[in-house]
C-alpha cells in the first residue's frame, strides 16, 4: 500500500506539473485590421528565434498563442509595415487595438527598441506562407490596403514590462539623439535590472542613424546583473572592444558580401561597386511600403548619374518565385538579390536593420555615409554629395602628386 501511495503521489505531481506547463502561454488578441490581413510575428531573443504569420478573420480580429516559460521579446509587423514590440510573459494576455487619438507609442513604420529582428531566424522559421493560395492572398492584400488602415496607429495593453517600455517609447518621440540618450541613461540608472533597458539601448542608441560609441559604453556600464549575460549585450560589448578607433559609427565600412544575380547567372560582389556610390535597399515583396520605396529609389538611377550611382536591392523574401514576380512586374531597377535568409541575412545583421524599408548610402570608398535614408532625401542631396566627394578626391589626388614631387626632389638631392 505504501508503494502504491508513493506511485500515486508521483503521478499526481507529474500530472500537476504538465498541467501547469500547458497553461504557460502568452496570448495576443488584436482588432482593427482588415479581413484577411497578414501579420508577421518574429522572436527577438536567441532563445526564441522563429517567424510565424497571423491571418485576420472576417471581422478584422486576430488571436495568437505562444508557449512562454519566461519573459522574451517579440516583434509584430502590422499590415501597414509598422512594427510593434511585445513582451511575451507566461499566463499573460495582451490586447492590440487602434489608438483613437492617433498617438501610438511607436515610430511610424519603424519598430520600437527591441524590434531589431536581425538575429538568426531562418533556421527556425515556422509556418511560413508557401502555398499558392496564400501567396495570391498576400499579393492581393498588399495592393488593397485601405487608406484608413494605412493611417492607423496601435496601442498595446499588456503586463507591467509592456507598460514600462511603452511609456519610455512615447517619451522618445520628437527628441534629438542627445535628449534620447539622456532619457534612457536616466531610466537605466533608476532601473538597472529592467529588461526594457536592452530594447531602449538597441533601438534608440545602437541602431540610431549615427550611433555614438560613448553613449553605448556609458549605458552598458550601468546595466545590472543578469542583463549583462544577454547575448545581444555581449555582442555589442565585443563590437566595441574590437573597434580600434573611437569613431561614432560602429560599422564605418560596408561589410563584404557575395550574392547571386536574380537569374543566377553572375555573382554580385563588393568589387562590382568599386569607385561608385551605392544605395543598399532592404525590402520585401510582402511589404507594401518597402515595394513602393525600392521602386522610387531605383528611379533615381535615371535622374542622376548612371556612371556614378548603383543600387543593390536585398530582399527579405522567403519565396523566390514571389520575389522574382514582384521585381519583374514592378520593374525594380538595380541589382536584385535574395538569399532566402530573411532577417538572418548577413548584411541585415551587420547593419542592424530592424524595419522595412531601410536604405543606406555608401560612398566610393565603401564608407557608409547615410543611414535609413529616403528617396526624397536622397534625391535632394545626392548631386551635392557626389560633387563634394569629387572635389575632395581631386584635392587628395593633388596632395598625393605634391607629396610624390617632394619625394622625388628629396631623392635627387
Amino acid at each position: 500500500m505504501r508503494n502504491i501511495a508513493i506511485i500515486v503521489s508521483i503521478l499526481f505531481a507529474l500530472f500537476t506539473s504538465c498541467t501547469e506547463e500547458n497553461i504557460k502561454y502568452y496570448s495576443i488578441n488584436g482588432s482593427g485590421v482588415a479581413s484577411g490581413d497578414t501579420l508577421y510575428l518574429y522572436g527577438l531573443d536567441r532563445r526564441y528565434e522563429f517567424m510565424d504569420t497571423i491571418i485576420a478573420n472576417n471581422e478584422g480580429s486576430f488571436r495568437y498563442e505562444i508557449y512562454a516559460d519566461t519573459i522574451f521579446p517579440l516583434s509584430l509587423i502590422m499590415p501597414t509595415g509598422e512594427a510593434l514590440v511585445l513582451y511575451a510573459e507566461p499566463y499573460l494576455e495582451a490586447t492590440i487595438f487602434p489608438d483613437s487619438t492617433q498617438q501610438a507609442h511607436t515610430d511610424s513604420i519603424q519598430p520600437t527598441p527591441m524590434d531589431s529582428v536581425h538575429h538568426s531566424l531562418a533556421d527556425s522559421v515556422q509556418k511560413v506562407i508557401t502555398d499558392s493560395v496564400q501567396q495570391e492572398a498576400s499579393d492581393s492584400i498588399q495592393q488593397n490596403i485601405s487608406a484608413e488602415t494605412q493611417q492607423k496607429k496601435w496601442l498595446i495593453s499588456g503586463g507591467k514590462l509592456q507598460q514600462e517600455y511603452d511609456s519610455m517609447a512615447a517619451r522618445m518621440e520628437g527628441l534629438s539623439p542627445e535628449q534620447r540618450y539622456e532619457e534612457i541613461d536616466s531610466f537605466v540608472r533608476r532601473n538597472p535590472m529592467s529588461e526594457a533597458n536592452i530594447m531602449l539601448l538597441r533601438r534608440y542608441i545602437v541602431e540610431a542613424p549615427s550611433p555614438s560609441n560613448r553613449y553605448i559604453r556609458e549605458i552598458l556600464n550601468n546595466l545590472g546583473g543578469k542583463l549583462n549575460d544577454n547575448d545581444y549585450i555581449k555582442e555589442v560589448r565585443k563590437l566595441l572592444e574590437d573597434k580600434r578607433s573611437a569613431s561614432t559609427i560602429i560599422y564605418s565600412s560596408m561589410p563584404s558580401f557575395n550574392y547571386k544575380s536574380i537569374d543566377d547567372s553572375t555573382k554580385i560582389l563588393n568589387s562590382r561597386y568599386k569607385n561608385k556610390f551605392l544605395v543598399i535597399n532592404f525590402w520585401a515583396s510582402w511589404d507594401t511600403l518597402s515595394c513602393k520605396h525600392v521602386k522610387e529609389m531605383g528611379s533615381l538611377i535615371d535622374k542622376h548619374r548612371k556612371d556614378t550611382l548603383m543600387m543593390l536591392n536585398i530582399s527579405l523574401d522567403h519565396d523566390t518565385a514571389q520575389w522574382r514576380k514582384k521585381v519583374l512586374s514592378d520593374t525594380i531597377l538595380g541589382d536584385n538579390v535574395c538569399d532566402l535568409k530573411m532577417w538572418d541575412n548577413n548584411l541585415v545583421k551587420r547593419y542592424g536593420v530592424s524595419n522595412l524599408p531601410y536604405s543606406i548610402l555608401v560612398n566610393p570608398k565603401s564608407l557608409n555615409i547615410s543611414f535609413n535614408t529616403t528617396p526624397e532625401k536622397l534625391n535632394a542631396s545626392l548631386d551635392s554629395i557626389i560633387d563634394v566627394y569629387k572635389k575632395e578626391k581631386k584635392k587628395e589626388e593633388k596632395e598625393k602628386r605634391e607629396r610624390e614631387r617632394k619625394k622625388r626632389r628629396k631623392n635627387k638631392k
